[in-house]
């Protein structure tokens, strides 16, 4: 079920954004969505870098259905730049947005990106980030998606993999949280 839908009467925050292939976009929607839990969590950079992650990988693997093996190419002949607007203007790419939505409570943020793509094999990359779980990667890629599940407590697909949900439990325990109820001392 999309939070999009989701009635959750315990969020104090809820915010959605919707943008294009802009790469540029993607920082200020997570300044935003950073900004809503940065109570929450001790470590707000590593938040963040997911997030970014997150979100680029929506665009750019989604949306403009760039696999990770003709990124990696491109990189290292230099011409990712020029091959990453060239997939921004075709007919097919070019209308396609990401979702994103955050829901905040008192012990959780739950973010969900949504693009516009095909969607992936998510089993097969999480199989592999599981083999690979202790190994550095080789090349350009592999990053993200260790970072993104580093970070978040839980990570799912949807079954066709064009939308991603991350749920973050607090890491901070607020004074109010230890007192005891209804104690009789």
């Amino acid at each position: 079920m999309s939070i999009l839908k989701m009635k959750n009467k315990t969020a104090d925050k809820v915010k959605t954004f919707e943008i294009g292939n802009d790469l540029d976009a993607v920082s200020d929607v997570v300044t935003e969505i950073v900004a809503m839990s940065s109570h929450l969590f001790e470590n707000i950079y590593m938040l963040e870098v997911a997030i970014y992650e997150a979100i680029y990988n929506a665009i750019e693997h989604g949306n403009l259905e760039i696999s990770k093996k003709r990124k990696e190419k491109m990189i290292k002949d230099g011409n990712y730049d020029v091959f990453l607007s060239s997939r921004c203007a075709k007919k097919e790419c070019a209308g396609r947005k990401v979702k994103i939505s955050s829901i905040v409570s008192k012990k959780s943020q739950i973010i969900e990106i949504e693009d516009g793509g095909n969607g992936f094999d998510w089993r097969s990359e999480m199989r592999s980030v599981i083999t690979q779980q202790n190994k550095f990667p080789v090349g350009f890629n592999g990053f993200g998606i260790k970072i993104i599940a580093a970070v978040f407590n839980i990570l799912e697909y949807n079954e066709k993999g064009n939308l991603l949900k991350l749920v973050k439990f607090t890491d901070r325990i607020r004074p109010e949280d230890n007192v005891k109820k209804n104690s009789d001392s």
